[in-house]
């Protein structure tokens, strides 16, 4: 997403390797699109965008199985491949996250605080990297939803990272949870009734653990990341991208 109120957009297309990729101001309805990568077609990827404070630019990553990655800075208007250290071990299963100008993905190996038999995924909680662990409660009769966030300053140093748990919230219900929207998580019920053709999207309140339904979406539809949005009438114009 972009600071001056544009998302960054992809469209798949069965019909084709690569995704069609855009801004969009959904303020102006206005839309952008972005030239495709030439050098990697795989049906495997993951796209990753986000603003570097360091360089002053706007960045869109392509990240490939073969571990190969390409980078399209918005102020150059074209896609360069780069090299990267070892990515053994990085779980190119799961959206990826950005935060102040860093992509982060999962990894194979993980924090043991977390529970080896959790289900886990990335959000940001307040500017800052965070983690959903989700898992059955030791008595099998619920499931607990706990939510991490990785904080400065943690340690013996003062100066190291580390996680640090904020919530924990208990619920019948076997719910995915997708984002942070201010003080409530938004989540899926992942088990609505055989019959239903509908799955509920749902408000998870952190403070008062209270549970709304506000939509629901069809069987067969995706829901991936869910993010903070405030509207603005920037132009795309005013950000460089170059024609496909």
């Amino acid at each position: 997403m972009l600071r001056n109120g544009s998302l960054f957009a992809r469209i798949d297309n069965e019909y084709q390797v690569l995704p069609s990729l855009l801004l969009w101001n959904p303020a102006t309805r206005e839309a952008r699109p972005v030239p495709r990568p030439i050098k990697n077609r795989s049906r495997y990827y993951y796209v990753g965008f986000g603003f570097s404070p360091i360089v002053n630019d706007y960045k869109i990553v392509m990240l490939y199985y073969n571990y190969k990655v390409e980078v399209y800075p918005l102020s150059t208007g074209s896609w360069k491949e780069i090299n990267v250290v070892n990515m053994e071990g990085v779980l190119l299963d799961f959206p990826t996250i950005t935060v102040n100008g860093a992509i982060f993905t999962l990894a194979q190996p993980s924090p043991a605080l977390f529970g080896f038999d959790s289900r886990r995924s990335l959000t940001v909680y307040e500017n800052k990297l965070a983690l959903f662990s989700c898992a059955k409660s030791e008595n099998n009769e619920s499931f607990v939803i706990d939510l991490w966030v990785m904080e400065e300053g943690i340690g013996e140093s003062g100066k190291r990272k580390g996680w640090s748990k904020i919530y924990s919230v208990s619920t019948i219900l076997n719910l995915v949870p997708y984002g942070v929207w201010f003080d409530e998580i938004i989540c899926k019920d992942d088990h609505p009734p055989v019959k239903c053709f509908e799955f509920p999207i749902c408000r998870l309140n952190l403070n008062a653990h209270e549970l709304e339904t506000f939509a629901t979406f069809r069987r067969g539809y995706q829901v991936s990341i869910v993010c903070n949005h405030v509207e603005s009438l920037v132009p795309l114009g005013s950000i460089h991208i170059a024609e496909a």
